[in-house]
């Protein structure tokens, strides 16, 4: 993984658990968190697979 994405990583893991006390008895909270776990897993996916094509080329 990347230095950026490592970051990107970090720093989403920080928001989250800075608003997970907040957000622990919300509906929109729950979701919101779900929401940005997914948007991570997807932009780690398209870099590793953007990262596979360069490497092919």
């Amino acid at each position: 993984m990347s230095n950026v994405m490592l970051q990107l990583k970090v720093f989403c893991t920080l928001i989250m658990e800075h608003h997970s006390v907040q957000w622990t008895n919300s509906t929109v909270g729950t979701i919101l968190l779900q929401t940005a776990s997914i948007m991570i897993q997807i932009i780690e996916a398209s870099v590793l697979h953007s990262l596979i094509i360069i490497i092919m080329c």
